[in-house]
């Protein structure tokens, strides 16, 4: 049996539009994306895939529904949101808990100064960016190793690699899970979790690691 065809076809749409949603989310919030979680549009997605992924996840998944549903509106679902958003990712006194880029994040046995921005993971994601013939969005000034970006890249993969039978691409979406993302992740997630416990993107990032662990498994795609 084609081993890149044992993820359902009919939940690989579902797959990608959860890749797309939480990419999206770490980017950051507005008002739109607010709105659909409040609706429930996007939430209902990522319960499509649920049944592929983890016995844990749809506690997860449940928590995640329960933090948004007690918003009162979409303003102060935002506002709760950028309220554990900011002192994560982007500024706080002290220093943030979980930098988004994968450079900030020592590659496996590499010394720990070796970290930073534009290090070595941002030049390797710049690579396969050139060799797909691909660039980054001209109105970004991100360097290439944001997570969104390296969820955007894991969804380029996957789509083109289904939508044309490319064993080649599907290929690389596992080795790029499994030698990039699961290598960092994990860590961005263990830090969340002991800063903001039960916060909206710890719950994402659990979630977020479900499906790359899903992805990751060789006899899945």
């Amino acid at each position: 049996m084609d081993t890149h065809t044992r993820i359902p076809p009919e939940q690989r749409q579902n797959l990608l539009e959860a890749l797309r949603i939480i990419s999206s989310l770490f980017w950051g919030v507005d008002l739109e994306k607010c709105r659909r979680l409040l609706k429930g549009d996007d939430l209902q997605t990522l319960g499509k895939i649920l049944p592929l992924l983890s016995p844990d996840t749809p506690g997860d998944y449940a928590r995640l529904k329960q933090l948004i549903g007690a918003s009162s509106s979409t303003q102060d679902l935002c506002e709760r949101i950028e309220a554990d958003y900011i002192p994560l990712f982007v500024n706080a006194r002290g220093g943030i808990a979980a930098p988004l880029y994968q450079s900030c994040y020592p590659d496996p046995g590499a010394p720990q100064d070796q970290a930073g921005l534009m290090a070595a993971a941002a030049e390797r994601m710049q690579a396969r960016f050139t060799s797909r013939g691909l660039s980054l969005d001209s109105g970004s000034n991100e360097p290439p190793d944001h997570l969104a970006v390296e969820l955007e890249y894991l969804y380029f993969l996957l789509e083109k690699g289904w939508a044309t039978n490319d064993p080649g691409l599907l290929t690389e979406a596992v080795d790029f899970t499994r030698v990039e993302l699961l290598a960092w992740v994990p860590v961005v997630e263990q830090r969340v979790a002991k800063t903001a416990a039960g916060s909206f993107y710890a719950l994402l990032l659990e979630m977020l690691i479900a499906h790359l662990r899903l992805i990751g498994d060789r006899g899945l795609l």
